[in-house]
């Protein structure tokens, strides 16, 4: 799997070059400059499992990675959105469905072991 992670080289806040440093047992991109301190890249998503009558709701993906196949509807939870309102509009902007959320089935994540790949939570 590519990574699309670039490390930043200049602080985002001052824009003095970062450096490498050990931060809370890490080493961490940090400021010498300022107290920025990069504390790793994210993505946070989410996915709804419909259910009605015994049987599960997938949608075929219109867009890359994934492009053609099946899966349940989800996506990206935005900046200060609560995970569940984010699941809830994720139906409903993939499929006009409405619901409500009952419970967490499951929680994907990456491991640290696979290199140049971000921090991933589903």
């Amino acid at each position: 799997m590519p990574s699309f992670y670039t490390a930043f080289k200049y602080c985002p806040v001052c824009s003095a070059e970062l450096e490498q440093r050990m931060v809370e047992d890490k080493m961490r991109q940090a400021c010498p400059a300022c107290d920025y301190i990069h504390w790793g890249e994210y993505s946070l998503g989410v996915g709804g499992v419909v259910l009605k009558d015994g049987k599960a709701l997938l949608i075929q993906r219109a867009n890359n990675p994934g492009k053609g196949r099946w899966t349940i509807p989800g996506g990206y939870v935005e900046q200060n959105e609560k995970i569940a309102d984010a699941a809830v509009r994720e139906v409903r902007e993939e499929t006009g469905i409405l619901t409500r959320p009952v419970s967490i089935l499951a929680v994907r994540d990456y491991p640290e072991d696979i290199p140049n790949i971000k921090h991933d939570i589903y």
